[in-house]
C-alpha cells in the first residue's frame, strides 16, 4: 500500500484497516500500526526505493512503512516457511534466532479512536524491544546512483547474495548511495565516500534471511537515531542495513523504545 497516493496521507491506516482485518488470524497477535505482535520485526525489514521527505505531520511510528510514499522493497526470503528450505538452512536460521533474534517486550499504541484498533495512531506510540545492538557509521557517496540496492535485493530472491554490506537511509540527499561500516575508519570500503561527513547511528539486528548457507543469507538491521529531547533509550528508525554472517564484534543486548 505504500505505492498508493491518498489525498490525506494520515488516512493510510484507515484505508488498509479492512485488509488488515481480513488477513488477521489469532496466531498473528495484536495489530500494532502496520505490524503484528507475534513477530513485528518481520514487517520492519523494508526500505523505500525513493528518497523520503520528512513528514510535515505525524502519520505513523518511524518503524511503520505507513509514513512513506512510493514503492517499498521487502526481503522476500525472510518469509520462507520451513517446508520451503532444507533442514540445515532452517537449523542455521534457528541458531541466529535463538542467540540474536529480537524480542518484543511491550507496546503503547495511542489510538486516535479506541474503537478502531487498526486505524490511525497518535504521536508517542511506541514499541519496546530487546535486541543486539552496536554502533554503525554511515557516509554518503557523492554523485552516485542508489538504484543498484533495489536491483540487488530483487535479483537475489531465492538465490545468492553478493558479499558485503548494504545500507538504505530513508532520507537521502540527491537520492545518492551510502556506505556503512561497524568501524569508524571504514575498512574494506573502496568507494569514494564523504570522509568529512561520517555519521554515527545505532544498529539493531531484527531478522535474518532464510537462505542456504552457500547463498550468503543476510542479517538485516534497523538503523536508529536517538530521539531528541528524550531521557530514555528511545530511538527512531532512519534506515535499514544488511550484512553477512558470521556475526562478530561488540554486539550488546539492549532494551530500546522505538518511536
Amino acid at each position: 500500500m505504500a505505492v498508493r497516493s491518498l489525498t490525506d496521507k494520515s488516512d493510510k491506516f484507515p484505508a488498509i484497516s479492512g485488509l488488515a482485518s481480513a488477513l488477521q488470524m489469532p496466531e498473528m497477535g495484536e495489530y500494532l500500526a502496520g505490524v503484528w505482535s507475534c513477530n513485528p520485526f518481520l514487517s520492519m525489514a523494508w526500505f523505500p526505493s525513493w528518497a523520503q521527505d520528512p513528514p510535515k505531520i505525524y502519520q505513523s511510528p518511524s518503524w511503520s512503512c505507513a509514513w512513506t510514499t512510493h514503492q517499498i522493497v521487502w526481503y522476500d526470503d525472510t518469509w520462507r516457511r520451513s517446508g520451503d528450505m532444507s533442514s540445515e538452512a532452517m537449523s542455521n536460521w534457528q541458531l541466529w534466532e535463538d542467540r540474536y533474534g529480537p524480542r518484543l517486550l511491550g507496546h503503547n499504541m495511542a489510538l486516535k479512536n479506541t474503537n478502531h484498533p487498526k486505524g490511525g495512531v497518535r504521536e508517542g506510540s511506541s514499541l519496546t524491544m530487546v535486541g543486539h545492538c552496536r554502533p554503525i557509521y554511515v557516509a554518503d557517496v557523492p554523485d552516485s546512483d542508489y538504484d543498484y540496492n533495489f536491483n540487488e535485493v530483487a535479483w537475489a530472491i531465492g538465490g545468492s547474495n553478493k558479499p558485503g554490506s548494504r545500507i538504505c537511509m530513508d532520507q537521502r540527499a540527491n537520492d545518492c548511495d551510502a556506505v556503512c561500516s561497524f568501524a569508524a575508519d571504514f575498512p574494506g570500503v573502496d568507494k569514494d565516500y564523504e570522509r568529512d561527513n561520517v555519521k554515527k547511528y545505532l544498529c539493531v539486528q531484527i531478522v535474518r534471511e532464510r537462505k542456504e548457507r552457500g547463498q550468503r543469507p543476510k542479517i538485516i538491521g534497523l538503523v536508529l537515531k536517538k530521539a531528541e529531547n528524550s531521557t530514555e533509550e528511545a530511538f527512531r528508525r532512519v534506515g535499514l542495513t544488511d550484512f553477512d554472517e558470521p556475526v562478530d564484534g561488540e554486539w550488546v543486548r539492549r532494551t530500546l523504545k522505538l518511536l
